[in-house]
């Protein structure tokens, strides 16, 4: 998977606005999302990672948007 640059995200954001499903990961661990942007997919990866490992929370909302590796699942 080749990480996404937070300036790349328009690439592929949909002009219509509709949602489309992101693959995030970040470290070992990774998870399927829905977004309208890479922005989107990262907020919502944080979002469910740290409900799914409360114990990392700081960790987690702490990273750099740089560190997720994002990639649209077509």
């Amino acid at each position: 998977m080749i990480p996404i640059h937070p300036n790349q995200s328009s690439a592929f954001h949909s002009p219509s606005g509709d949602m489309t499903t992101y693959r995030v990961q970040v470290g070992h661990t990774s998870t399927t999302v829905q977004g309208r942007s890479v922005e989107d997919a990262i907020r919502e990866a944080r979002r469910l990672l740290c409900n799914e490992m409360p114990r990392m929370w700081d960790m987690i909302h702490k990273l750099d948007d740089s560190r997720f590796e994002v990639a649209p699942i077509k």
